[in-house]
C-alpha cells in the first residue's frame, strides 16, 4: 500500500507494509525511506500505519501494539474526531545515549554523548546524541540563520555517525516548548518528525533546558512529547485520511 494517512501535515514520506500478526495479535509494520533505506522507526509513519488499521476496520480497539525493526510499540487511541481523522498516545520505549548504542564515533566509550564537536567545512558545531529507535542528532542554536540544510545533509553522513543519522536543529523557546529544523536520514528535509521530535525534547530535557514534556513545533504543527519518569517516550500525534492507493509488485 502506499502512503494512506497526513501526520498532521501533507502526507507521511516513508511506504508502509502493515499486516496483521495472527500469532502474536499484533500488526507489524516496516518503514521504507524515499532513498529506499529501511528505518528502524518512525514516529509518524507508524501512526499513520496505526490510523490505517482502524480506518479499514482491521482493529477497533483502543489499544493496538505494532511490531518494528526496533521492536513492539504500543498506541492508544485518544480520540475519534471522525472517520478517517485521530489523536494516539504512542509508547515508542527508553532512549539510549551511549556512544555506542547510538552509534557515535569517539576514541572511547561515551556514557552520554553531549556538546560534541563534529566539523563540517572548518566550522565545528557541537551535537548531542540519542537513539529513540533512530540515531537523532541535535545541534542548539539561538536561530536559524545560516544553511541548515547543507549542514544537514553533510553531517547526515559524516564519519562521526556510521549509521548515519537524522540531524536536527533545535531552538529552545522555553521550559515547555522548542523549535525544530529537521534533516532526515534517508530522506532530507523534512516539514515533521515523531522520532526527531522525541530526540530533540529528550536532549532538551537531559541538557537540563526543559522539562520532561515538551510541546515541539515544526513546520508541519505541534507535537507533544513526555519523556516519563520510567524513562519511557511518549508521543501524543494526529493523523488524518488524505489518500488511499494499493502497491502493486
Amino acid at each position: 500500500m502506499s502512503s494512506n494517512f497526513g501526520s498532521w501535515f501533507g502526507r507521511d514520506c516513508h511506504t508502509r507494509k502493515t499486516q496483521r500478526n495472527r500469532i502474536a495479535g499484533i500488526f507489524s509494520c516496516r518503514i521504507i525511506n524515499p532513498d529506499g533505506s529501511e528505518a528502524g522507526f518512525s514516529g509518524n509513519g507508524t501512526r499513520c500505519a496505526v490510523a490505517y488499521a482502524y480506518w479499514k476496520g482491521l482493529w477497533n480497539e483502543a489499544n493496538l501494539s505494532l511490531r518494528t525493526n526496533t521492536g513492539v510499540k504500543n498506541y492508544r487511541l485518544v480520540e475519534e474526531i471522525s472517520k478517517g481523522h485521530y489523536w494516539f498516545n504512542a509508547e515508542i520505549g527508553k532512549p539510549k545515549f551511549a556512544s555506542d548504542e547510538i552509534p557515535f564515533a569517539s576514541a572511547e566509550r561515551l556514557e552520554s554523548v553531549i556538546n560534541q564537536p563534529v566539523i563540517i567545512d572548518k566550522q565545528e558545531f557541537l551535537v548531542s546524541c540519542v537513539n529513540v529507535g533512530n540515531p537523532v542528532a541535535c545541534v542548539f542554536i539561538n536561530n536559524f540563520d545560516f544553511d541548515w540544510r547543507e549542514v544537514g545533509r553533510k553531517m547526515e553522513v559524516h564519519e562521526k555517525f556510521p549509521a548515519r543519522a537524522n540531524i536536527v536543529f533545535v531552538k529552545v523557546l522555553d521550559r515547555e516548548n522548542i523549535e525544530l529544523k529537521i534533516w532526515e536520514r534517508g530522506a532530507g528535509e523534512t516539514s515533521a518528525s515523531g522520532t526527531c521530535s522525541s530526540g530533540a525534547a529528550i536532549l532538551s530535557a537531559f541538557r537540563g533546558e526543559t522539562g520532561r514534556k515538551v510541546s515541539v513545533h515544526t513546520e508541519g504543527g505541534i507535537t507533544e512529547i513526555t519523556w516519563r519518569d520510567d524513562d519511557e517516550m511518549l508521543i501524543l500525534g494526529r493523523a488524518d485520511f488524505v489518500f488511499s492507493g494499493e502497491w502493486i509488485s
